[in-house]
């Protein structure tokens, strides 16, 4: 059962939307070579819009460890653009990392990515959550 959504004057377009479902990625990105992208989560061809939010747990770094985090969004739904990235070195006093909740049309895409530049190689886990919308 969908809320009552009120109407607001003399605004047109405007619809009611509800989280129909919500997705969970889970795991770990493991670097296999330095000075790699490894994706860490892309999420792309929904079927309506959707907001992504999620982190990535870095504790694993070392002192001689160089990592590189990029955020991409395609706002066009084909061409990746970067959105953020942030170079983080040696161990962290405040290991897990948080991307802020980010809204999406249905035909733009997402995908985050870890690049290790120094060090040795490691492995990241990260969890994040989809929440794709409805009308109602």
């Amino acid at each position: 059962m969908c809320p009552d959504f009120p109407s607001v004057s003399g605004v047109s377009g405007q619809v009611g939307v509800y989280v129909s479902y919500r997705q969970k990625l889970s795991g770990t990105a493991t670097i296999s070579a330095l000075n790699t992208e490894t994706p860490v989560v892309e999420v792309a061809n929904q079927t309506n819009d959707f907001d992504v939010e999620g982190y990535i747990d870095v504790s694993t770094m070392q002192t001689s460890d160089v990592l590189v985090i990029t955020e991409y969004i395609s706002v066009d739904g084909t061409n990746y653009n970067i959105y953020a990235t942030q170079t983080l070195s040696g161990t962290q006093s405040q290991p897990v990392f948080r991307f802020t909740r980010k809204s999406f049309t249905s035909n733009m895409k997402y995908k985050v990515t870890v690049k290790q530049t120094g060090g040795t190689a490691r492995s990241f886990s990260y969890s994040f959550i989809v929440d794709v919308y409805s009308q109602a």
